[in-house]
């Protein structure tokens, strides 16, 4: 191939390029410009808002509600000098207690097993670190929907060897009802404070702007006249005639809740 004809090919190559660039810097102008468009777009949108005559309210509602469940938390233990017997020992002991419970119509479904162990157990002697046997434990947590099955409860179990009461919690059953309400409630109450609100400014209350959960609902803690420590440290409602009547009230929780809200204002 001669120089004429490199220097043709050149040439064509060249202006080829030219005509691909072309398209390339016009879609790069176009983007700048759309860039450019939303950029002023949301600034305008901004200076609405910020200057956008507005009222900002926290609505709040609550609701006392009785407790309707319980939930416990046992710790069955067994010790022993031999691995084999502690074992086997213990998973008799579990098997009581589960059978206990059922007795006391306990749902089999209610019921849980959970952090099983089986290691040796250590202890100090004159400064001294020893083994002496073995030792298994098994947590059993169960739900009980009958308030009126404690007494009978925790009368049985006292009776049993091997286990420990870690705790027995108060709670409400249908508690996400319940806060789906009051979450209903807080909004009507916010919009009533920013009712009255503009109405004494003479303004109008418009649409809502922003609606936010502004805090998560919120439990008091139990209402009775006294608490006495049950066996695994918690704490359980005693009542002035705790002896003669019942030994257990479960008393009140406070269920609460808030929405923040901010309204547009218009004029009358």
């Amino acid at each position: 191939m001669c120089c004429e004809d490199l220097l043709a090919k050149y040439e064509i190559r060249k202006l080829t390029n030219i005509k691909n660039v072309k398209p390339i810097n016009q879609e790069r102008s176009r983007m700048k410009q759309l860039i450019v468009f939303c950029t002023l777009l949301c600034a305008v949108q901004c200076y609405a808002a910020e200057n956008t005559a507005r009222i900002e309210v926290y609505g709040r509602a609550q609701k006392k509600v009785v407790p309707n469940e319980m939930h416990w938390h046992l710790q069955v233990k067994t010790t022993g000098k031999e691995i084999a017997g502690v074992a086997k020992e213990h998973l008799n002991n579990v098997n009581a207690i589960l059978e206990c419970l059922q007795k006391n119509a306990i749902d089999k479904k209610e019921i849980t097993t959970a952090r099983m162990q089986l290691q040796e157990k250590w202890e100090y002697r004159r400064e001294e670190r020893v083994q002496d046997g073995y030792i298994a434990a098994t947590s059993i947590n169960f739900l009980c929907r009958k308030m009126e099955a404690y007494i009978p409860l925790w009368q049985e179990l006292s009776e049993r060897g091997h286990v420990e009461i870690d705790g027995v919690d108060f709670a409400v059953a249908d508690i996400e009802k319940i806060q789906e309400e009051l979450k209903a409630a807080a909004l009507t109450n916010a919009k009533e404070k920013a009712e009255k609100m503009a109405g004494i400014l003479g303004e109008k209350l418009g649409r809502p702007l922003l609606i936010q959960d502004s805090s998560t609902p919120s439990f008091s803690g139990f209402r009775s006249k006294g608490y006495a420590s049950d066996a695994g440290g918690g704490q359980v409602m005693i009542q002035e005639d705790a002896v003669q009547g019942d030994a257990v009230s479960a008393g009140e929780q406070l269920v609460s809740t808030s929405v923040f809200v901010v309204f547009a204002l218009t004029e009358q």
